[in-house]
């Protein structure tokens, strides 16, 4: 994935967190980077990652990826098997 770019922002019923911007540059297959430490503060949130980026042939993608409040904890990781770590799983 090239020119990866990554907007994270959080909310709920009255609260909202502020719109992050992470270029995260060039991400190569079988990898991960860290985006950002997340303060329990704001693990009672809905937390949404915005995720776009250019394919191997030049061609932008985008992708939503949301977590409901508390989703994003410990007891709910799990080892990605394709880069062997912990992590939640988002769809």
């Amino acid at each position: 994935m090239d020119t990866v770019l990554v907007v994270s922002r959080g909310n709920d019923s009255d609260r909202k967190t502020s719109t992050l911007r992470h270029g995260l540059g060039d991400i190569t297959a079988f990898s991960s980077a860290k985006i950002e430490l997340l303060s329990d503060e704001v693990l009672g949130f809905t937390n949404e990652y915005l995720l776009t980026f250019f394919n191997d042939k030049g061609l932008l993608h985008d992708k939503a990826f949301v977590f409901s409040a508390f989703v994003i904890s410990d007891d709910a990781a799990v080892t990605i098997p394709i880069i062997d770590q912990p992590g939640i799983y988002a769809v």
